[in-house]
């Protein structure tokens, strides 16, 4: 990418100037790599389930938000990642057309996502008051102030666990990756085996909750528990 597409090294704030070998001896880059590539794992994995591809989709948007990515990057992406495949290895022309088909919906998606997600956080921050220390410079936020901010929107990522549920191999890939990028707020890791206790008497404030939908719930919250315990562990991480 930096070597044949340099228009993109201003969204590597810090790296502009890399080189190949910089970016090849470069942490920060390998660890980005992991990370690109779940995503397009699951992108790929998904791309069956249209619901849960688009909803993918939209998460990885929202990820990039304060980046303000021109749009026409999105457009551009598998025509990178395409080009790079084929450095490593010939395409055959049915896989050239599984990607094409795949970045089309992916790039529609991008397109048309709108910002139309639901603020668990205010119920957390009135109810949970301990909580806002996880949350740096939003420690003071009212609950309108919360309503408004476009920062504390993480309905997505409560859909993105629903959606993946089903596929246990991709769910859990998904719980590591959310672990993963909460490491830098030194998360108590109990907390993780409340969470779903508290979105779920969050849904209540909402609407009446089944006792049906209160074990499906409990039995997502308890592998999501049991994934995001292990791998603490795995990572040498304080866990439960």
């Amino acid at each position: 990418m930096f070597t044949h597409h340099r228009h993109l090294r201003h969204y590597f704030k810090g790296a502009e100037a890399y080189t190949a070998e910089d970016i090849q001896k470069s942490e920060r880059f390998a660890d980005q790599g992991q990370r690109t590539l779940l995503a397009i794992y699951l992108l790929a994995d998904t791309f069956d389930d249209e619901q849960a591809f688009r909803a993918c989709v939209r998460e990885v948007v929202n990820r990039h938000r304060d980046f303000q990515m021109d749009p026409e990057v999105w457009s551009d992406f598998f025509t990178v990642f395409v080009e790079f495949l084929e450095f490593r290895e010939a395409l055959t022309d049915e896989q050239k057309v599984a990607w094409k088909q795949l970045s089309k919906v992916f790039n529609e998606e991008c397109q048309s996502h709108l910002k139309e997600l639901g603020i668990p956080h205010v119920y957390f921050f009135t109810n949970h008051p301990d909580l806002r220390v996880y949350f740096k410079g939003a420690e003071n936020y009212t609950a309108d102030d919360v309503q408004k901010s476009d920062r504390l929107a993480i309905g997505y990522l409560i859909k993105e666990l629903m959606l993946r549920y089903f596929r246990e191999t991709t769910f859990r890939a998904y719980v590591r990756d959310t672990m993963d990028r909460h490491v830098p707020l030194k998360i108590d890791p109990t907390l993780w085996g409340k969470f779903f206790c508290i979105f779920v008497s969050f849904l209540e404030t909402r609407g009446a909750v089944s006792d049906d939908q209160k074990a499906a719930w409990k039995q997502l919250g308890d592998m999501f528990i049991e994934e995001s315990q292990s791998h603490l562990r795995a990572c040498g991480l304080p866990h439960a």
